[in-house]
């Protein structure tokens, strides 16, 4: 039997994801959070998950190389987004929610459609594992980071070749953009 989700506004929820999906609330910061809700969905480990700004949908990804996309409110499994050939690192979603980026170990960025689950745009050009994706504030531009050491910064409108920030001697496991960029 599958249970409903209920979050009351003066609560804090906390999401955690480890092979499956649990969420937790607390009617105060200050309590302890006790478990509502467990979703089981994927069948490998879970990597990386991404929350929504309005705290609507939440997305993993991992080792099945699906992203799937969950409702918050009811737990229900909205998308199951196939498409990667590579166990997925790296999920983000965009500040107005329309988009999903999602990240493997072959270095190639899927970027889904949320309401529809379909790919827009692919991008391949990190040779290496992708361990960070971070889209700007305007959603017009996707950072990737990961083993090869640089930073790619893609913009979805256009679809065409990154712009490279190079220089790291190590793996970049974080990317960023402020608030005006």
């Amino acid at each position: 039997m599958r249970k409903r989700l209920t979050f009351l506004a003066a609560s804090l929820s906390i999401v955690t994801a480890i092979g499956f999906i649990s969420v937790y609330v607390s009617t105060t910061p200050a309590h302890s959070a006790h478990l509502i809700e467990r979703q089981v969905g994927h069948t490998q480990t879970i990597f990386a998950m991404a929350i929504s700004g309005d705290n609507k949908i939440a997305v993993t990804a991992g080792a099945d190389l699906t992203v799937r996309v969950w409702d918050v409110a009811t737990g229900r499994n909205l998308h199951t987004l196939t498409g990667h050939t590579k166990a997925i690192y790296a999920v983000a979603l965009s500040p107005d929610g329309k988009y999903i980026a999602s990240a493997d170990s072959a270095g190639v960025v899927l970027v889904w459609n949320t309401a529809s689950g379909r790919i827009y745009r692919r991008f391949v050009g990190q040779e290496h594992d992708i361990l960070q994706l971070a889209f700007s504030a305007d959603g017009q531009r996707l950072a990737t980071g990961g083993t090869s050491g640089r930073i790619n910064i893609w913009s979805l409108k256009s679809g065409t070749a990154p712009t490279l920030l190079e220089g790291h001697n190590d793996d970049v496991q974080a990317v960023a953009f402020s608030e005006d960029g």
